[in-house]
């Protein structure tokens, strides 16, 4: 949750994703750089929510292919922004790239 916290103490949160538009956005932005978005399933494996309180059901989706997927050894929790823009889960939110 370093992630999530690195933001908060800079008065700022992980980024919601609520359409192709914010998509490419953010996407232009950060080309070369995988980053962590505020969307995450912690609470109940499969039951994906956005920090916000956004409607993941109803809501804009950009996941790579196969995702979200769920790992046989460890829960993988947090999303995360790949190279290429497609969303993919991750274990937890740590320090890394924050958006």
């Amino acid at each position: 949750m370093r992630a999530k916290t690195r933001c908060e103490e800079k008065q700022s949160q992980l980024v919601t994703i609520n359409s192709m538009a914010e998509q490419n956005f953010i996407q232009t932005r950060t080309r070369n750089f995988r980053f962590w978005i505020g969307l995450h399933d912690l609470h109940t494996e499969g039951e994906w929510k956005w920090l916000d309180g956004s409607d993941y059901r109803t809501g804009f989706k950009y996941w790579k292919e196969g995702q979200p997927s769920s790992s046989q050894t460890r829960e993988e929790d947090c999303v995360q922004v790949r190279i290429n823009g497609e969303w993919g889960c991750w274990i937890s939110w740590r320090e890394a790239d924050i958006v």
